[in-house]
């Protein structure tokens, strides 16, 4: 590594990858370690092998402090091994380590996509889905790890998913002792970093004696963060806003995007434009929107590119208004282009180059909603491989200067 990037304490991927790579030899790893750059991922092993992607170890290294730094890659150090062995194989000696797990929906359809990127076999873990970007699955926690519990284990263990889900609840309420943190006024942190914070969200009534203005809104940036407000709160909700935008920008971020609880349910939480933390939770979101967008976007010409398919991958763009500084996303949707369109703010519609017409993406849906098919991807997209006639794009909004 050169002298200015050991100053400055900033390896790019290749040296993270080297550096890894010796962590592990020196934890006692003596298989065959292949670095693959594009998919910035280690392959141990021969027949049997185990791919350790380094997305999540890079960013924990580069967010951590310098002196614990070292601590990072040793703990990452023992998660390729540990990560091969197989969870008991008894379910009841597998039971008391059950735990739920909390991730956005996108980690779901992320992990599939780059499977199948990748010729991978991929066998889709158990979960169920709410809040309409929330899921929440199972998991088996180790001391130095924590392993994804997948359909196959629960086969073996001849039990179904929501038997072992009720389960995996009550080790997490066993878990849950101790009071939230206030800190503002209605406005709650959760105290365990025991990297199942979020996870706890679906412990909704772990949150019921919590004294907040109106319903309850909570919000998990990352992992290790979630975060309680009321819904007639205004300031609590400003609160929760700002530690949201800091925290999400963290290692294992999840989602900033807010939910309220409605008879033992997760819903997400809407605001009105005129409420005055409209502006702040919507450019969480579209921020968020962007972010995951971006990466399925990725993943999908990568699969095009496999496949030898020819389909525009239309982006998610931000627009931000120059005397406002509200945000905006928009998408094109070109005339004569087989296209996979993101669901965006806006649509813009484009003909030899030029833009001819653009409409709120309600307008849009209800007048060439016909024209436009879902694919089963999240975040959605619609195939459109054809162009709204001039009476419709009238209807939606002709482009004047």
């Amino acid at each position: 590594m050169g002298v200015i990037k050991k100053l400055l304490g900033r390896p790019d991927h290749d040296d993270f990858a080297r550096m890894m790579t010796d962590f592990l030899r020196a934890s006692g790893e003596e298989r065959e370690i292949l670095y693959d750059r594009e998919s910035f991922k280690l392959i141990i092993g021969g027949e049997d092998k185990v791919h350790f992607w380094l997305g999540n170890a890079y960013t924990q290294y580069l967010a951590a402090p310098r002196k614990m730094r070292r601590a990072v890659l040793e703990r990452f150090s023992i998660v390729p091994t540990a990560n091969a062995e197989i969870v008991p194989a008894a379910f009841a000696e597998a039971s008391s380590g059950l735990l739920p797990r909390v991730r956005d929906l996108g980690y779901y359809a992320m992990t599939k996509l780059r499977f199948e990127v990748e010729g991978l076999d991929y066998t889709e873990p158990p979960f169920k889905s709410f809040a309409s970007h929330l899921a929440v699955g199972l998991a088996y926690d180790r001391p130095e790890s924590i392993v994804e519990i997948t359909r196959d284990a629960l086969e073996k263990w001849e039990r179904g998913f929501e038997e072992a889900l009720e389960i995996a609840r009550d080790n997490l309420w066993n878990l849950s002792g101790g009071k939230f943190e206030q800190i503002a006024p209605g406005v709650y942190l959760s105290p365990w970093q025991d990297n199942h914070d979020a996870s706890r969200l679906y412990l909704y009534d772990l949150l019921w004696h919590l004294d907040v203005n109106g319903e309850i809104v909570a919000a998990i940036p990352n992992r290790d963060t979630l975060l309680v407000t009321g819904s007639e709160s205004a300031e609590g909700l400003r609160v929760m806003a700002a530690i949201c935008e800091e925290v999400v920008q963290q290692s294992h971020p999840i989602s900033a995007i807010p939910v309220v609880l409605r008879e033992k349910q997760w819903e997400s939480f809407t605001l009105d434009v005129v409420h005055p933390t409209f502006e702040p939770f919507n450019k969480l979101r579209i921020y968020e929107e962007a972010r995951d967008y971006a990466e399925q976007k990725k993943w999908l010409e990568a699969l095009n590119s496999k496949r030898e398919e020819d389909i525009f991958i239309a982006s998610y763009t931000v627009l931000q208004d120059k005397k406002s500084g509200a945000l905006l996303s928009y998408s094109v949707w070109v005339e004569n282009i087989l296209t996979l369109l993101p669901v965006t703010d806006e649509v813009v519609f484009m003909r030899d180059q030029k833009i001819v017409a653009k409409g709120k993406w309600e307008k849009v849906r209800e007048v060439a909603g016909s024209l436009m098919s879902a694919v089963d991807l999240y975040p959605r997209r619609y195939r459109i491989d054809m162009f709204p006639t001039e009476q419709q794009l009238k209807e939606i909004g002709l482009f004047t200067k």
